[in-house]
């Protein structure tokens, strides 16, 4: 008897296998080349909400700080707010300050951090700027702006009812020319050469706000 081959024996045949597989290759690789860009996407997007949670931390602390000096006066030259004026500090993956440096240059870790930790944990930089501690210069990713908010009072006394703060964010430590990165003194000399360098500028978030008159005196 002859067998007859019917139409549900019948197989691919090596030219259709190999379009499928070129196809499916091709979708594949297509796939792979999107996961580099997603995953600069994500990081991206953490950096941004830890730098506005920085960012929202350092305006809290600034608002909570007088303007005025201890004889009442809206003086420049001696109010508690010119401490903050480019002082650099160190955070964490989370968020989490580290360390800073303080009005005289001076390196002040946060406590239950030895340096081993520091060194290791350090994940963002952020530096605060106050136009008028400045000369109402503003810092060099900004440009050659000037901010003036200074006015006069009643009694013809210059006051100042609002304040501009600019706080720029790097998400990564600085180095130093040999590639250390250790947390210590230099702190302040490492963000201000990096922060003006403009080969650096487009790494450096900007977070600039005008407050009303900040402090207890409010």
């Amino acid at each position: 008897m002859e067998y007859k081959k019917s139409k549900t024996d019948q197989a691919f045949s090596l030219v259709e296998v190999s379009i499928a597989m070129a196809i499916a290759a091709l979708a594949l690789v297509s796939l792979i080349g999107l996961i580099p860009q997603g995953l600069q996407t994500m990081r991206e997007a953490g950096d941004q909400a830890i730098e506005a949670r920085i960012h929202q931390q350092i305006l809290s602390e600034l608002q909570m700080t007088p303007v005025r000096d201890a004889s009442n006066s809206p003086n420049l030259t001696s109010s508690p707010l010119r401490q903050f004026h480019r002082q650099v500090r160190a955070y964490d993956a989370q968020g989490v300050e580290l360390a800073y440096s303080d009005g005289t240059g001076g390196f002040v870790s946060a406590d239950g951090f030895d340096q081993d930790q520091l060194d290791f944990s350090w994940s963002y930089t952020a530096r605060i700027w106050l136009p008028d501690f400045a000369s109402g210069n503003t810092p060099d990713v900004v440009g050659n702006g000037k901010v003036d908010n200074s006015e006069d009072g009643p009694t013809g006394a210059t006051t100042y009812e609002l304040f501009t703060v600019i706080i720029e964010t790097v998400p990564l430590p600085f180095a130093s020319e040999s590639g250390d990165v250790k947390l210590d003194g230099s702190l302040s000399s490492l963000a201000d050469s990096f922060l003006s360098n403009e080969d650096n500028f487009r790494q450096i978030n900007v977070f600039q706000t005008t407050v009303v008159r900040m402090g207890s005196d409010s």
